[in-house]
C-alpha cells in the first residue's frame, strides 16, 4: 500500500493485487480497508507513516512493525532485527536471528573460509550510491595498508555513483585493485574475500551470513549506533569515518587471521539466513 522511495520492487507473484496510497506519509486507503473488515492484519515497513496515524492503524488491526531501536508502537508486535536491541515485550521479534536476505544470497553460506594466504582480498563496499564517498576514505586507509601487506582490492560501486570518476583514479593509483560497476552478484564477492570495509546496513547482515569479516564505517548519523552495535557484538570492527583511524584499525586485521576469524565465526552465529521465515511464521500467528 505504501511505497517510502516510489518503486515497489521485484518479487510475488503476477497476480498479486497492488494498492498504491495516494500521499507519501499516509495510509487512508489502508486504513479504510480496515474499517470495512477487508483487512485485519498489517505488516509496515516505514518510517513516512506520522506517528498519529501509526497509531491509528495499531489500534484498529493486528500490526507488525519494523523499528530499528527505540521508540517503538505501544500497540503493535515489533520486530527490531539490530545487534543490541532489547524488549521486556515477550511477543516482540528482537535480534539478528530476524534479520531477513534477499534469496540470491542464501546460497552463498560460508561455510569454508577462504585460506589466509597473500594476497589477502578486501572488499569496499558502501553500496551503489555512496554519497558521503566512504569507499574513496577507504581507498586512502588501504594505499597506506598496501605498503606493508600484499592485497587485492575490489571496490564495488554503482555507475551513476557521484564519486565514481575519483573513487576510479584512486583505484587506478593502486596495484591489484579493480572497480566493479553496477554488480549483481554480490554474494560471489562475499565468498571469495578475505575481509570488507563496508557500512552497517542490510549488506552487513549479508556479510555474517556469507562468513566475511568486515570492518563498518558509518555513512551518517543514524549508522553510528548500528556499527557499535555489531562492534558489541563481536561480529565486526567499527571505526569512525577517518581515514588514519580505519587504517589503524585495518591494521589490527590484517596482521594476523585471529581477529578477522573470531569475527567471522560470531557473525556465522548470528545471522543464519532464516530471519524472513520467522518473520512470515509470526505474522501468520498474529493473523490467526
Amino acid at each position: 500500500f505504501l511505497d517510502d522511495k516510489g518503486g515497489l520492487g521485484t518479487g510475488g507473484r503476477a497476480d498479486d493485487g497492488i494498492t498504491r496510497e495516494t500521499g507519501p506519509d499516509r495510509a487512508d486507503i489502508l486504513l479504510g480497508a480496515v474499517a470495512h473488515g477487508e483487512v485485519s492484519t498489517v505488516m509496515v515497513d516505514s518510517y513516512a507513516l506520522t506517528e498519529a496515524t501509526l497509531a491509528d492503524l495499531c489500534a484498529r488491526a493486528r500490526c507488525l512493525v519494523w523499528r530499528d531501536g527505540f521508540p517503538y508502537p505501544p500497540t503493535a508486535m515489533v520486530v527490531d532485527p539490530q545487534p543490541g536491541a532489547t524488549s521486556e515485550r515477550p511477543d516482540d521479534l528482537i535480534g539478528p536471528a530476524y534479520l531477513p536476505l534477499q534469496p540470491a544470497i542464501l546460497p552463498w553460506r560460508g561455510d569454508t573460509a577462504p585460506a589466509w594466504e597473500a594476497p589477502l582480498r578486501v572488499l569496499v563496499a558502501f553500496g551503489a550510491v555512496d554519497t558521503a564517498d566512504r569507499t574513496g576514505l577507504a581507498l586512502k586507509a588501504l594505499a597506506e595498508a598496501s605498503r606493508r601487506h600484499h592485497l587485492a582490492i575490489t571496490c564495488v560501486l554503482g555507475s551513476e555513483a557521484p564519486h565514481r570518476i575519483p573513487v576510479a583514479a584512486r583505484i587506478d593509483a593502486l596495484d591489484r585493485a579493480v572497480l566493479n560497476l553496477d554488480t549483481d552478484d554480490m554474494g560471489a564477492l562475499y565468498a571469495t574475500h578475505h575481509l570488507a570495509i563496508g557500512a552497517p546496513g542490510v549488506s552487513q547482515a549479508e556479510r555474517a551470513y556469507c562468513g566475511l569479516p568486515t570492518l563498518l564505517v558509518p555513512q551518517n548519523a543514524a549508522q553510528e549506533t548500528l556499527a557499535t552495535a555489531w562492534a558489541e557484538a563481536g561480529a565486526a570492527v567499527s571505526a569512525p569515518p577517518e581515514a588514519t583511524v580505519i587504517a589503524d584499525a585495518l591494521e589490527q586485521l590484517l596482521v594476523e587471521p585471529t581477529p578477522a576469524h573470531r569475527l567471522r565465526a560470531t557473525g556465522l552465529s548470528l545471522v543464519d539466513g532464516k530471519g524472513a521465515h520467522r518473520v512470515a511464521r509470526a505474522l501468520m500467528d498474529l493473523s490467526r
